[in-house]
């Protein structure tokens, strides 16, 4: 199983393989990352060009979704949200 770890320091970084045994694995994660856990091969970390320069995530976050009158516009999906299987 390849694991893929971001945080603070460093994004979408591949560490070490699981290999499950008896159909089971442990794994021990880091405070304040986000892994990613996937049984597919050949990922990798994205390249964009024009990245926006770092800013702090506006706290506290709220949203009152009236921007959204036109789904076409936003691509039918809230900013920071995704509908996976029908549910958010």
């Amino acid at each position: 199983m390849c694991v893929w770890r971001s945080n603070a320091q460093e994004q979408f970084v591949r560490i070490n393989d699981i290999t499950p045994v008896n159909g089971s694995f442990e794994i021990t994660f880091e405070p304040n990352s986000i892994y990613s856990l996937s049984t597919t091969t050949g990922q990798q970390k994205g390249l964009f060009a024009r990245i926006p320069a770092s800013k702090p995530f506006p706290f506290p976050y709220y949203e009152t979704f009236e921007e959204y009158g036109d789904a076409k516009m936003w691509g039918y999906l809230p900013h920071y949200t995704a509908d996976i299987a029908g549910v958010f």
